[in-house]
């Protein structure tokens, strides 16, 4: 198997495991992942419109 090949399959192997693992969270971390997904939104949505438009 060519080096580009065994590269991409391990990115691939890497980041499905990773997806899958947040999946299945409980517990305090869950709780960790719910808090930064509400904060990540309440930052989006803090500032008014026109100052998203302008880039500030």
């Amino acid at each position: 198997m060519k080096p580009t090949g065994i590269i991409t399959s391990a990115v691939l192997v890497g980041v499905a495991s990773a997806a899958l693992a947040h999946s299945g969270a409980t517990g305090i971390v869950k709780e960790r992942m719910d808090a930064m997904s509400a904060m990540g939104k309440a930052v989006k949505h803090g500032r008014p419109d026109d100052e998203r438009r302008d880039g500030v």
